[in-house]
């Protein structure tokens, strides 16, 4: 094989001018093939012959529309001949490097190579009367691309598969739980009815029913998490009462302070318009924060806080304790579901860690932003920002 070299300004390579074009191109390791200006092969070097899987006598005068250049691309579609990186070199007159493409050997095995393509320009001619190209051969690296694709679109099905699965089961998971509730219920105030609420059986009772409650709650996270996941929940945009949702909330949990001895209270602006919001959605937000306040808050208050503008328009929702805090480092991760924390945190106070993660979830459907400000021993303060994303 023999190549016109055209006369240049003198480089690095003239250091190397002793040696034969042959012997460089041979003892390269990537693919070569030389190009005349019709397209037909001239020149190969042994490992474009490895490569290609065609001998020297298989690939001498071989055009551009001849295997094995009748080529595909990494989606599977044919790579028309016009557009291979040789034939694009020899129309433009300009390189063409970095094209993947796929060619078929003679025993049908398909092989990856990365193509780069150069044009040699002789006489001064205004397009080049041979092409250069050389080939990598890239299967190994597409086939683990290939597998790791596979596997990524394999887990995003599954998991939409497991949300899908979770979401549908929600009336089989909780018919059962509410059933045993409530005869627990039942039994225990006709006992206490009675006369027999010091019974032994009462005790039971009571406690079949805080864990089915407890049950029930976890359950209820779980498949409301699925349900956002699956992409099952939707959101209204309406005008909210902001006040009547925040007094009837902190209404509804009153006890619950009561019993842990906290002082849970409100405070909403005198002049207050509505959110454009989900009441629903913005209520179990407020709920979950409201419960996570609780649980975290071994003595003090907790504070809910509306804040609004100059106008009356509401810009926050504010949950604030006087708790136990959150260490900064883990801050990032409390909104990912099943976080806490930390694992004594879990031991000691209980809970699936999907609160936040719902919140947050709900926040960013209804366009709203929610985040923490906290430090260990100084309380925790979510804030959900009605501003639009």
């Amino acid at each position: 094989m023999t190549l016109a070299v055209p006369t240049r300004t003198p480089s690095g390579l003239d250091r190397f001018a002793s040696l034969d074009v042959r012997q460089v191109v041979g003892a390269m390791s990537e693919g070569v093939v030389v190009q005349h200006a019709d397209g037909t092969i001239r020149g190969w070097n042994p490992r474009a012959e490895e490569i290609l899987g065609l001998s020297g006598d298989e690939l001498s005068g071989r055009g551009s529309t001849d295997p094995p250049w009748l080529a595909v691309r990494l989606d599977g579609s044919p790579f028309p001949a016009t557009e291979h990186p040789s034939m694009q070199t020899l129309r433009t007159g300009r390189p063409v490097w970095g094209t993947v493409m796929g060619v078929h050997k003679p025993d049908g095995t398909l092989t990856w190579i990365n193509v780069n393509s150069t044009p040699i320009v002789e006489g001064g001619a205004a397009l080049p009367t041979a092409v250069v190209t050389t080939f990598t051969d890239i299967s190994r690296q597409v086939h683990a691309e290939q597998v790791l694709r596979a596997a990524k679109e394999a887990a995003e099905l599954a998991n939409r598969s497991k949300s899908a699965f979770l979401a549908r089961m929600s009336h089989e998971l909780r018919t059962p739980l509410n059933s045993v509730i409530g005869f627990a219920t039942l039994l225990l105030s006709r006992r206490r009815t009675n006369g027999e609420g010091e019974h032994a059986d009462s005790a039971f009772l009571e406690r079949i029913r805080a864990n089915g409650t407890h049950l029930l709650t976890i359950i209820n996270d779980i498949l409301d998490l699925s349900q956002v996941e699956a992409g099952r929940v939707t959101v209204r945009s309406l005008p909210v009462d902001l006040r009547a949702l925040v007094l009837e909330t902190v209404g509804q949990l009153a006890d619950q302070a009561q019993v842990r001895g906290l002082q849970l209270t409100a405070e909403i602006p005198d002049q207050l318009g509505p959110v454009m919001a989900d009441a629903d959605r913005l209520r179990q937000v407020l709920i979950n924060l409201l419960g996570n306040a609780l649980k975290f808050t071994p003595t003090g208050d907790v504070v809910v806080r509306v804040r609004a503008d100059v106008d009356g328009e509401p810009t926050s929702l504010e949950v604030q304790d006087s708790g136990i805090g959150i260490p900064f480092e883990v801050q990032s991760t409390i909104f990912e579901p099943f976080e806490q924390g930390d694992t004594t945190t879990a031991r000691k106070f209980g809970g699936t860690g999907l609160g936040l993660a719902i919140a947050r979830q709900l926040c960013e459907l209804m366009g709203f932003r929610l985040h923490v400000r906290s430090a260990p021993g100084e309380g925790s303060r979510f804030t959900v920002e009605f501003a639009r994303l």
